[in-house]
């Protein structure tokens, strides 16, 4: 009898579901029990202690035979528990074990793990573990997949666990550790690894050479080295014998060399060798048919781009990125062929020869940045044939002739052009009105343009605008401050703006985060900025106002702040103080008066304060909190007195200290140098008295680069330690800092610290001056003894000032070690014998004053001594040569200014000679000659003398012309008389 068709089909399902491994053998009582403590309550809704956990517990996969337990896998959960991985030791049988991608916060991996010996894969990737790495999991042998990465850097290797694990687990293959701290060099073990097929190593902190044996792993399909800024090395020849390389990232290393060949890596599908010192030319790339990506930017590549590149391959090539480095010649036309390309970037480089012509090109192109090079000509007409561009960068290039903003109207899917600084004038008065495309971002800086482009009425999407460095002129129209779909940045500085008044202007409803207007004509009241803010320049204008009394309303976000350089009067309101997201604060070079809020000393994110040229008085504030986070301190210019406050010394991140030019009375602040970071320290023109006392810590003032105590009345012998320890001017290497924050990041150059300096005779301002220029100003003090030879250790010094003190002794030879010197400025002191020849070999001197002292001998005739004028010697009596018009003796004879020859008889000296015999006949005549007169002499002589003494020594010169035989034969004579 047949089965009717269903039941048939039941007794298949059946036999079929009898086979399946997961269903044959219930789940073990014990290993279920484990699997629920494991998460605590946090655990899936499936698993619930009266069901089978082999055939109805989300993430469990079970033997078929046993009921053990061999698979547990929750990726992307993201559940939040603190596991207890104990319970997982009773899970014998876990071959794979799969967490990643949860929150087990305040958990670590323990020791124990080793228990779990049949492990194969072994993930817990991105779920917030933390602690070191257990060296007990190099015991599980059987690893053949191991993921400990992250985001963040939770996980750590001891010293030397990382290489012992490596070096047990020959079985791997498989190994990502991206953001888990070695600290260590990369083991040589890891060669040993020979099934490996994925290596990440990301953000390790690794250090050292690489080994190339690495390169020769066979099997190897993927090595991602990226950001480990330590590690050195360079890529053999060998790495074309891995064919099967798929992934090679080395991106932000300390790679250098030059590479050989990569023909070989055919299967090769990215290569991102960015960022690191790789140097020499561009290898061939055609063979790479399959790859989509290519970064080689910022390295040192030079030489031209192969005019084959992309004519026989890359047809799967969707970026090219070789920005950042030292290319020349031109642009290939081949480039634009390529079928498949959407990004090219050549920015950054040295390409400089006319854009050659490509023709219509298919190119899909989308993004093109060809700026910050040396582009010359017209922008070759070819470009406009790109219409599927939605992002154009030529900035900062030297194109020549005028372009129409109309001929960008082409570019239908156009969404961010950048213009700026491409020696070319933009006409943007042409129909461009409604045609234009709606674009996003637009940078048209130093374009020439003399009006506001009329088609940006009609933009709705625009967001980010930079008309900067133009000589657009009259008001800022009012449809300015409404247009786009919510304008966040808008540059207008450096441009000829003026009225109406900007504070009739309502920008209370923008969305503006970086409104730059500095450097303009705009006069009145300031504007009131909109309350999303969070860079705002009115520097360099016009504006009268007072600061309003509720301004920390409208600077909620803001982060940088200036005024400088308005009209600006009244006080600084309190409420400031309420702005805490400043990082920038710039009211200098205003009106403004009274004394300084003592809470801007407690702003805690408050990098720069610069309130430089004045009107301030009062006292510096004695509140600056612990944690201070300022780098610049700037009252430059003002009428402060009192003392300086000891409390600046919490302010451990201080750079610049600029005091100058107040009314400040105090002794030199040695405790400065417990400021480990100060770099320019500015105390001239002051009521500063005393000694420069050293510290005791030897490490004080050891990275200052500039200091400048001239115009005050300091005193004493100056310390030799004190020298010793200006070790930033001995090796002169400086770091190239900045002051940025995150909220600064909106396209925006960094703020520039400018330092004014006596150089050269001239008070100068610097720019950036914590790298360029190393100076110390001791000038118009009251200095003595004599100057220390320890100075002529500092072989960075630009610019040494000690003039108009009363230092003595000779000018140390060792200031010829000073190679860097510019400017040299030792006059009104006393100092005294021959000028060292070593001074001769400082080749970059410029200006020397050694006017009004005592020194003597020849002038030294060599190099840059050649160049100096008379007012460089004049004022020392003893020297003697070019250019002075005192000649200097010849060798075995009398100086021949003291001796005129026959033939060449000087009439002054024959004048001289007379005036003196003349007035010593009317002086001593009467005496000699008349009774009366020499009675009145000889009750007046020795106070005439006493006084002449006095008077003699008061200028200097010491009383040798009467000796007191003299004084005693003169006497004699009228007594006898």
């Amino acid at each position: 009898m047949k089965l009717p068709l269903f039941f048939q089909f039941l007794s298949i399902f059946s036999i079929l579901v009898s086979t399946n491994p997961t269903s044959a053998a219930q789940c073990l009582e014990d290993q279920k029990s484990s699997l629920l403590t494991l998460f605590g309550s946090a655990h899936p809704p499936s698993w619930t202690p009266n069901t089978d956990c082999c055939n109805h517990w989300e993430g469990i996969t079970c033997d078929g035979s046993t009921g053990h337990v061999t698979g547990l896998g929750l990726p992307n959960h993201w559940i939040v528990a603190s596991i207890n991985f104990t319970s997982l030791i009773s899970l014998s049988s876990l071959r794979n074990l799969d967490l990643s991608n949860n929150f087990f916060s305040n958990s670590s991996i323990p020791t124990s793990i080793s228990a779990l010996s049949n492990l194969t894969h072994l993930n817990l990737s991105n779920s917030y573990f933390t602690g070191y790495v257990p060296v007990e999991i190099s015991r599980i042998k059987s690893l053949e997949s191991l993921d400990l990465s992250s985001s963040f850097s939770f996980f750590r290797f001891r010293r030397p666990d990382f290489e012992y694990v490596v070096g047990n687990l020959s079985g791997l293959r498989e190994l990502y550790l991206d953001n888990v701290d070695i600290s260590s060099p990369a083991p040589e073990s890891l060669a040993g690894l020979a099934n490996l097929r994925s290596l990440h190593l990301s953000w390790c902190n690794l250090s050292g050479a690489f080994p190339v044996e690495i390169f020769q792993l066979r099997d190897l399909e993927t090595l991602d080295l990226s950001y480990n800024p330590h590690l050195t090395g360079t890529i053999p020849s060998s790495l074309g014998g891995i064919s099967q390389l798929l992934h090679l990232d080395i991106s932000y290393n300390s790679f250098s060399g030059e590479i050989q060949s990569l023909e070989n890596l055919t299967q090769l599908i990215r290569l991102d060798l960015s960022s690191n010192r790789f140097s020499g030319r561009i290898p061939s790339l055609g063979s790479l048919k399959n790859v989509i990506e290519i970064v080689l930017s910022n390295n040192n590549f030079s030489g031209r781009i192969d005019y084959s590149f992309g004519e026989n391959g890359l047809l799967n090539l969707t970026k090219l990125d070789l920005r950042d480095n030292s290319l020349n010649g031109k642009i290939p036309s081949s480039l634009f062929w390529l079928p498949s390309l959407l990004h090219l970037d050549l920015s950054q480089n040295h390409f400089d020869a006319p854009f050659d012509e490509f023709g219509n090109t298919p190119s899909p192109l989308e993004e093109l940045d060809l700026s910050n090079n040396k582009l010359q000509g017209p922008i070759p007409k070819s470009l406009f044939h790109l219409v599927g561009l939605r992002v154009l960068v030529l900035s900062s290039n030297n194109f020549s002739g005028i372009v129409d903003l109309s001929s960008f109207q082409h570019f239908k899917n156009l969404s961010d052009l950048y213009l700026s600084n491409i020696n070319l004038s933009i006409n943007a008065s042409r129909g461009t009105s409604t045609s234009f495309p709606q674009i996003t971002s637009l940078k048209l800086s130093s374009c020439n343009l003399r009006e506001f482009p009329e088609f940006l009425r009609n933009q709705s999407k625009l967001n980010f605008l930079d008309l900067s460095s133009n000589q657009i002129d009259g008001e800022i129209p009012s449809w300015i401050w409404t247009m786009g779909g919510g304008l966040y940045y808008l540059n207008l500085s450096h441009n000829m703006l003026y009225g109406p008044e900007l504070h009739t202007v309502d920008l209370s409803l923008s969305k503006l985060i970086a409104l730059d207007l500095h450097s303009n004509k705009l006069q009145g009241m300031m504007p009131i900025p909109p309350p999303s803010i969070a860079i705002l320049d009115y520097s360099h204008n016009n504006f009268t106002s007072i600061i309003p009394a509720n301004i920390s309303v409208y600077l909620n976000f803001t982060g940088f702040f200036s005024l400088s350089e308005n009209n600006i009067s009244g006080e600084i309101p309190p409420s400031i103080c309420a702005a805490k997201n400043l990082v920038v604060l710039d009211l200098s070079l205003n009106n403004l008066s009274g004394s300084i809020p003592t809470c801007l000393g407690q702003l805690n994110k408050l990098l720069v304060l610069n309130l430089g040229k004045n009107s301030f008085r009062g006292v510096i504030p004695h509140s600056f909190r612990h944690g201070c986070s300022l780098r610049t301190l700037n009252l430059n210019g003002n009428l402060l007195e009192g003392s300086l406050p000891q409390s600046l010394a919490n302010c451990t991140q201080l750079e610049v200290l600029n005091i100058g030019n107040n009314l400040i009375k105090d002794s030199f602040p040695s405790w400065l140098g417990s400021l480990k970071q100060l770099r320019i320290l500015i105390l001239r023109s002051n009521k500063f008295f005393g000694p420069i006392q050293h510290p005791e810590d030897q490490n004080a003032f050891s990275r200052l680069q500039i200091i400048d105590v001239s115009l005050n009345d300091f005193m004493g012998n100056l310390s030799s330690e004190f020298f010793r320890s200006l070790k930033a001017m001995m090796d002169g290497e400086f770091e190239r800092r900045s002051f940025r924050s995150d909220i600064l990041d909106l396209n925006r150059n960094n703020y520039q610290e400018s330092v004014g300096v006596t150089l050269k005779g001239l008070e100068m301002e610097f720019l950036n001056s914590l790298y360029l220029l190393t100076a110390i100003d001791l000038s118009n003090n009251k200095f003595q003894g004599s100057i220390p030879d320890d100075i002529g250790n500092l072989k960075s010094l630009n610019t040494f000032n000690m003039s108009r003190n009363e230092f003595t002794g000779s000018i140390p030879s060792s200031f010829g070690n000073l190679t860097q010197l510019e400017s040299l400025d030792l006059s009104r002191n006393n100092l005294s014998g021959g000028i060292p020849t070593e001074l001769t070999s400082l080749t970059f001197l410029a200006v020397l004053n050694l006017s009004y002292n005592r020194l003597m001998g020849r002038i030294p005739q060599a190099r840059q001594f050649l160049t100096f004028g008379n007012d460089s010697f004049q004022g020392n009596a003893g020297l003697c040569g070019p250019p002075l018009s005192m000649q200097c003796d010849a060798p075995g004879e009398p100086r021949s200014a003291n001796l005129p020859s026959r033939k060449h008889f000087d009439w002054r000296y024959m004048c001289i000679g007379l005036g003196f015999g003349f007035g010593n006949w009317m002086v001593m005549g009467p005496i000699i000659f008349w009774p009366r007169g020499r009675l009145w002499y000889y009750k007046h002589v020795d106070k005439i003398l006493a006084m002449a003494t006095v008077w003699w020594d008061e200028y200097g010169m010491r009383m040798t012309v009467l000796t007191q035989r003299a004084y005693d034969r003169v006497r004699h004579t009228l007594l006898r008389r």
